[in-house]
């Protein structure tokens, strides 16, 4: 039976947070909706957990798979959901508003392909650690897709998280848009491709999506793999943005593309493997054409450095200000 909402929750060895995680969604005042949870192959408990979990509400399905990875999981997932619009959530993570479901049905009534929110950092022992992103300061009745995603991009607000969107399930299905499976940073090209598939977006602007840092996530093990994979999306991206015409949107998603030209910049000065990351800093030079695409300030004081010092000197000058 249809649904507003798909919530698909992939499942890997997250027994201690995994409680936590489907009840911030159970707690939601809006309740036609569909939890979808998908148990990667665990070990640890989270599968007899996704299991106990189905028993006791019906609006939970339990899908169990060999060990694929993120993204394989969440493909799973959305060939399993029903849901009008599809939300992720990744299960050592949480919502912290009950209302949240309640006020993005009310947005997805003006018959929006996306709908955007924020989220906040949740330490372990810790709690709010104050970083993440909203968006009190947007205009939340326009929905005009270069409108809205120039002040995102602008503001360093269009992330390629996927867990910090909803999106209509049949842009996902029309457009095909599955995450790429085995790599990392997967978001990337997904984001990246979505931009090009969706005709409007609307903002959300409370931040209810509690993303937790933990020592052993798979985002605090910066690893030169890590940093090549990230690479390899964003040659990627260059590519999937040469059939978009000339105008306004080609020069938004490549200002995205450059966002995250500048991440590699910066993530190869937290990974020790100084000779392979010199070898993907000369690989990228090429590429560092994106940085003309600086609606994003951070993006452009890099534009400007380069400029003036080259790129080589990116490098020294992002580790003397980082």
């Amino acid at each position: 039976m249809a649904v507003k909402f798909s919530i698909i929750i992939p499942v890997y060895n997250v027994k201690k947070y995994l409680s936590e995680c489907i009840n911030s969604v159970l707690s939601q005042t809006y309740d036609d909706y569909e939890i979808i949870l998908v148990d990667d192959g665990s070990t640890d408990g989270s599968s007899a957990l996704c299991d106990e979990f189905q028993t006791q509400d019906r609006r939970i399905k339990a899908i169990h798979k060999e060990n694929g990875g993120l993204s394989s999981a969440r493909n799973c997932g959305i060939q399993h959901a029903k849901g009008e619009y599809i939300l992720f959530l990744d299960s050592d993570d949480f919502w912290n508003d009950k209302n949240a479901l309640s006020t993005i049905a009310e947005m997805t009534n003006r018959n929006v392909d996306l709908v955007c929110f924020g989220y906040r950092e949740y330490v372990d022992g810790q709690g709010d650690n104050g970083v993440g992103i909203d968006f009190y300061e947007f205009d939340l009745q326009l929905t005009d897709k270069d409108a809205v995603l120039k002040e995102m991009i602008s503001k360093g607000v269009y992330v390629s998280s996927a867990w910090c969107k909803a999106v209509k399930r049949s842009v996902i299905i029309d457009n095909k848009l599955m995450f790429v499976e085995g790599i990392t940073s997967e978001d990337v090209d997904w984001s990246a491709r979505l931009l090009k598939c969706i005709n409007n977006v609307a903002v959300f602007p409370e931040s209810f999506y509690c993303y937790r840092q933990r020592n052993s996530s798979i985002v605090h093990s910066i690893k030169y793999e890590n940093i090549e994979i990230l690479t390899d999306n964003i040659i990627r991206c260059v590519e999937l943005g040469k059939d978009i015409p000339e105008g306004r949107m080609k020069a938004l998603y490549y200002n995205y593309v450059s966002y995250q030209f500048i991440t590699f910049l910066k993530l190869t000065l937290l990974c020790e493997d100084d000779s392979r990351n010199n070898k993907l800093r000369k690989k990228m030079k090429q590429y560092q054409w994106l940085l003309k695409y600086h609606l994003n300030k951070k993006v452009k004081m890099v534009y400007l450095a380069n400029k003036i010092f080259g790129y080589n000197m990116i490098f020294r000058l992002l580790k003397i200000y980082s």
